[in-house]
This record gives C-alpha cells, structure tokens and sequence, in this order.
C-alpha cells in the first residue's frame, strides 16, 4: 500500500489536486496495464514521456500521479517532483526505513523473474506480499 503522506514525505514532492484518495494499492508506469486505484507514475525515458499518457491513466481510473509536471486542473491527486524516477528510490528507501519489512533478493543472470513470481506466490499465503512487477526484477 502506497500512502499519500508518506510519498509527500519521502519525496518532498509538491500535491497538486484533491487529496483524496490517501492511499493506492501499487504504482503502475503503463497506463495500458493500470489496474482503478494504482499510482501512475509519469516516467521520462529516452523512449518516451509518461507525462502523454497522464489522461489516459486517470481515465483508466489511476487513483493518483506521480509526475514531473502536473496536468491541468487535475481530478486526482498529483505529487509533482523533480524527477519521478529518484523520487521512486526515495520513497522506497523512506518505506524500509519506516517500515521495517522483511525483505527477500533475488540475484543471478538467468531465471530472476520465474524466482520472484514463484517465492511471492508462496509467501503470499500468509504474508503481505509487495514485488517488483513481472520483467523488472
């Protein structure tokens, strides 16, 4: 779970729209794979600005924004920081830090995320489970 405060805190980002929803199940970077709720973070890489798709994502039903430049009278809440992909790092930090989790690493060059799919499918019979998506491990 991804609470609004904590990101502020984390990111000292800047909230821009209302401030409901606090909270989002997950972030979400594709707005094509959004699931109503989740987080969208607006990511610039040298392929592509996330930012284009911001519309898509809250018409998807994003729950919130995580960007770099807030869209125009936004419907959800955005966090506006200088750069989406360091204020990802920092709230991860800030939530282990707070948080204290139990945390399991997957290394290797061949079968990471077969491996990660496999032990979060176990452990999420009796714990709260928050993995790396499916490729990004």
């Amino acid at each position: 779970m991804i609470y609004l405060d904590d990101l502020l805190a984390a990111t000292e980002g800047r909230r821009v729209g209302p401030s409901a929803p606090a909270r989002f199940p997950a972030f979400c970077y594709n707005s094509r794979r959004l699931r109503p709720g989740e987080l969208f973070v607006a990511v610039k890489t040298e392929g592509g600005d996330g930012h284009d798709y911001v519309a898509d994502a809250v018409q998807g039903g994003a729950g919130g924004v995580l960007c770099q430049s807030p869209p125009t009278n936004p419907t959800v809440p955005c966090v506006v920081v200088p750069d989406t992909q360091l204020a990802l790092f920092n709230w991860a930090a800030y939530a282990l830090r707070k948080y204290d989790p139990q945390v399991v690493g997957v290394t290797g060059s061949t079968g990471k995320t077969d491996a990660c799919q496999a032990i979060a499918a176990v452990l999420s019979t009796r714990h709260t489970v928050f993995r790396n998506p499916p490729g990004l491990s």
